[in-house]
């Protein structure tokens, strides 16, 4: 159960993450139905909170270099991995308490991983979105789009301290293991 709800809610994450990266870098919006422009607007960037495009002008994420684009999609690209890879290393784990094997090496390992993944993943995530935030600010064409504001960067506090916990459930595992090799000749 836990597994799967792990699988289904990890795959939903990915798809959304990444269809938001993809929209992004081709500055286009995946489906537009009914005739609708399908040019992105620079609000739709996850960096920005506003920016207004002057009259007798047009600015759309398609006019930012391809280089800001992907900066811009990079978060959410890593945001889509982290996820995809943390899932694949929980469902290991649960598969494997599951079968009653929670002490084995193999449940330690991945749960180390896990838990470097997960830090990992949120750093670089967070200094992606930092650099893109930076470089939004300083390559948006002024005579073309002003108020421009930006978000704060996008700091996955809750991933990384996910993952700070896991490193401790991996201590505990650890230490649980070894208490259950001492355990054996003792009846």
């Amino acid at each position: 159960m836990g597994a799967s709800l792990a699988s289904g809610s990890g795959g939903i994450a990915v798809l959304g993450n990444l269809a938001t990266a993809i929209s992004v870098i081709t500055g286009r919006f995946l489906f537009a139905f009914g005739g609708a422009d399908p040019h992105l607007p620079l609000t739709k960037l996850p960096q920005l909170l506003q920016a207004d495009v002057r009259p007798g002008h047009t600015y759309t994420v398609g006019d930012l270099s391809i280089g800001v684009r992907v900066l811009c999609a990079l978060p959410s690209v890593v945001a889509a991995g982290t996820i995809a890879f943390a899932v694949i290393l929980l469902v290991g784990v649960l598969g494997r308490i599951a079968a009653g094997r929670a002490f084995e090496p193999s449940v330690r390992r991945r749960l180390v991983l896990l838990s470097a993944v997960l830090v990992g993943g949120g750093l670089l995530q967070g200094l992606l979105d930092t650099a893109a935030i930076a470089a939004l600010a300083v390559s948006v064409d002024r005579e073309a789009v002003s108020g421009l504001a930006t978000n704060l960067p996008n700091w996955p506090w809750a991933l990384i301290v996910v993952g700070v916990a896991v490193s401790a459930l991996g201590a505990a595992f650890a230490e649980g293991a070894r208490l259950k090799e001492d355990a054996v000749g003792v009846v």
